[in-house]
């Protein structure tokens, strides 16, 4: 059954984008030749991935790493269990494995014997890996199991037994204290020890005879304390100079106070140090004693103060001109001349320099001497593990030449003949076949379906995506009502799309419906008919506007193959309506195309149409315009911007690129689809559409199939003979009288 859908009725937008509804989409329809076909294939796939394969017949060895062995007299790796045990369990799994065991192994004598005899070689090395499985056990930690599986349980014992022979050939030495290499290393480490030691005695015995002494710290105090008292003398011979060099300066930069004057002139500086502890010895006196400024202490001391004031002033303009200017050293003594100076400086000077580089030489020296002394009891311990490990290894090897113990590293036990399958991948691989064949069909018609550019459902994304209100759905009937199921569904289907649209266009006035479609052949003059007579029968004032100068079906179906030219009366509204004829069907009129207006389609603008709409929709409710396809015709473009909205009709099996130019057409001349009708639909999706009134269908038609009569055909086709059946006029032939202007 079929019904007008919603865009809620075809789901959210993102149920496009699901993949199992894209899926559903291209095998709908085609389930039971999917089934058939994948049934087919999988069959077929499923015996030939079970013929593909043979039972596997799987061998099994153990190694077994003992985690210590008894010791001798020194306690030794060997007899301590080690800390990362089960690492180096692991590493001798991943040796069992490698690719130097697996060439020895494929290369000894009992492998070759056996490719002689059964005809089959293991030239693929890394084939052979792959199928050697190496594992430890969890439960015990010193066990490695080694399995090998092959069709032929003989060659799995045979090359599990060579990879066991090759790697105790190659590794199981390492599980032996008295290893040739170690001990080569630690021969080669003792003699380069002590090749280390000659060198570093060597060395520390010239340091100490360049010095003469067995230790270097005093002489590196001596020296550092001759540095450090050249190094006062220097500043101190400097700062004389600095008070020439104020002295010989402009007067601008003289000092005007004394406390200026006294950081360059020790002169200065001490008779300001002699004032000042005279005027805080006064002060005490006073204070602490209580004696006035007329006792004879406090004059005496006032009197000491001012003539030490005077001498300050008398020296402070001295500093200021520079006359008669004599410095005084820090014992209060007449220092020389600024010539003598420089001389004392420099000579000074050179010494300090002698001296410095001499305590830096004495320094580095001591630094290399302890450093050598360190590095030479470095060594010598050094020497002595490497004397101790040797020791050992010579005490506690004895014990495995005698015999009484082996190894760490042994075959628990020998490879087993495996006497029934270990696996069997047949079961797996009929399985991977029947899912593997079995999906080709599926996949080639998904893939036919997508490369597909045809419309087959009423949901495809080109016709939701055309942003209608309204997306209506038709079935396909034939040129017969014999299914009475698909005739009803048809006539419940045009009432549901004519009442959305009256619903959407509620609004007092006229209101006007382009029909048009991407193409020729996809049913809109027989939808244009059923909707003009569903807009009827509801009490709408209807007109049929035929504008499709060229097809003119409309006209031609309602028996005006002859009427006298519409386009030459475009802007006439008294002859236009004189050119209005009503039909048989009550409330419906039309308004034929003339004979020969296919030559007059020039004669259209937009301004023609608008003239001509003007008047109509003040004499009807509802005026459907049928036009040419929007992609091959003039008028179909002039009347989309004019109508309230579009609707348009796409047949099944349309070209999805011819519609999208027609969507894209209308939406360019700022047309409006009001309604995307999909005509012809399948049986199959009308009778499993989700719709309302689908399910509204399933059950009236199952209570009313017995009232049904049987239908004839009309002129208005199987959709609208099925509407109106019961309306049809008695006379034989239809009676077209002008509607009333």
């Amino acid at each position: 059954m079929s019904s007008s859908q919603m865009n809620w009725d075809m789901g959210a937008e993102q149920h496009h984008t699901n993949p199992f509804v894209v899926i559903h989409r291209h095998l709908r329809g085609k389930y039971i030749l999917v089934i058939v076909l994948g049934l087919l294939f999988g069959v077929v796939g499923g015996s030939m991935g079970y013929m593909s394969r043979n039972p596997m017949y799987a061998s099994t060895g153990i190694i077994r790493i003992k985690p210590e062995l008894p010791k001798v007299l020194f306690e030794s790796e060997q007899s301590t269990a080690p800390r990362m045990f089960t690492s180096f369990v692991n590493t001798q799994a991943q040796l069992v494995s490698s690719v130097e065991v697996i060439r020895l192994a494929m290369e000894s004598d009992p492998i070759k014997k056996l490719e002689m005899e059964r005809g089959i070689f293991f030239d693929d090395l890394e084939r052979v890996q792959d199928r050697l499985r190496v594992r430890t056990d969890t439960r015990a930690q010193e066990i490695i199991r080694v399995s090998y599986e092959h069709t032929d349980p003989v060659v799995s014992q045979a090359i599990v037994s060579a990879v066991l022979r090759a790697y105790i050939q190659k590794h199981g030495k390492e599980g032996s204290i008295k290893d040739p290499d170690v001990i080569n290393v630690l021969r080669d480490r003792r003699n380069e020890l002590q090749s280390i030691i000659d060198r570093k005695s060597d060395r520390i015995g010239d340091i100490l005879r360049e010095y003469n002494t067995e230790n270097l710290d005093p002489l590196i105090e001596e020296t550092s304390m001759q540095v450090r008292s050249l190094e006062r003398e220097k500043a101190l011979l400097t700062g004389y100079l600095n008070g020439f060099s104020q002295e010989g300066g402009e007067a601008s930069n003289a000092p005007q106070t004394a406390e200026e004057a006294a950081p360059g002139d020790t002169r200065m500086r001490t008779l300001l140090e002699q004032r000042d502890a005279l005027v805080e010895n006064r002060t005490q006196m006073m204070v602490a004693e209580g004696l006035r400024e007329e006792h004879r202490d406090v004059r005496r001391v006032t009197m000491m103060i001012d003539n030490i004031q005077k001498t300050i002033d008398e020296r402070l303009e001295q500093l200021q001109t520079g006359e008669d200017l004599v410095l005084y050293d820090e014992e209060n003594n007449p220092v020389s001349n600024e010539s003598e100076l420089r001389n004392q400086r420099a000579q000074v000077q050179s010494e300090l320099t002698r001296m410095t580089e001499r305590a830096k030489t004495v320094f580095e020296a001591s630094l290399e001497l302890n450093q050598l002394r360190e590095e030479k009891a470095q060594g010598l311990e050094s020497l002595l593990q490497v004397e101790q490990r040797l020791t050992m290894i010579e005490t506690e090897s004895k014990l495995e030449e005698s015999n009484s113990v082996g190894g760490k590293i042994s075959v628990a036990q020998p490879a087993t003949l495996a006497r029934a399958p270990t696996s069997d991948p047949r079961i797996k691989m009929a399985g991977a076949g029947f899912v593997g064949l079995g999906s080709v069909p599926v996949i080639i018609i998904l893939v036919l379906g997508y490369l597909s550019h045809r419309v087959n459902y009423s949901d495809d994304e080109v016709l939701t995506g055309a942003q209608a209100g309204i997306v209506g759905m038709l079935p396909d009937l034939g040129n017969s009502l014999e299914d009475q199921e698909l005739a009803s569904a048809s006539a419940f289907a045009v009432h549901q799309i004519r009442s959305q649209l009256q619903i959407k266009n509620a609004d007092e006035g006229a209101c006007v419906y382009g029909v048009t479609s991407p193409a020729p052949g996809d049913g809109k003059t027989s939808l244009i008919i059923a909707m003009g007579l569903s807009f009827a029968e509801s009490g709408s004032r209807t007109l049929l506007l035929d504008l499709d100068f060229i097809g003119r079906g409309l006209s031609v179906h309602f028996g005006h193959s002859r009427a006298p030219s519409l386009a030459d009366r475009l802007g006439e509204k008294e002859e236009v309506a004189e050119l209005i004829q009503e039909t048989e069907f009550p409330g419906l009129s039309i308004l034929p195309a003339g004979y020969g207006d296919d030559l007059r389609v020039s004669k259209l603008s937009p301004k023609s149409v608008q003239a001509l709409l003007g008047p109509l929709k003040e004499q009807f409710d509802t005026i459907l315009i049928d036009t040419g396809p929007i992609l091959g015709s003039v008028e179909a473009a002039f009347v989309s911007p004019q109508a309230d909205g579009v609707l348009l009709v796409v047949g099944r099996g349309q070209y999805k690129p011819l519609i999208k130019k027609a969507i894209d057409q209308i939406h360019a001349v700022d047309g409006t689809i009001a309604a995307t009708i999909f005509n012809r639909a399948s049986m199959h999706e009308i009778r499993h559409s989700t719709s309302s009134m689908s399910v509204h269908f399933s059950r009236q038609f199952s209570r009313q199939q017995q009232e049904i009569e049987q239908a004839t055909s009309s002129r208005g086709g199987p959709v609208a003979g099925t509407l109106f059946a019961d309306r049809r006029s008695s006379s034989s032939e239809p009676n077209y009288r002008k509607a009333e202007p």
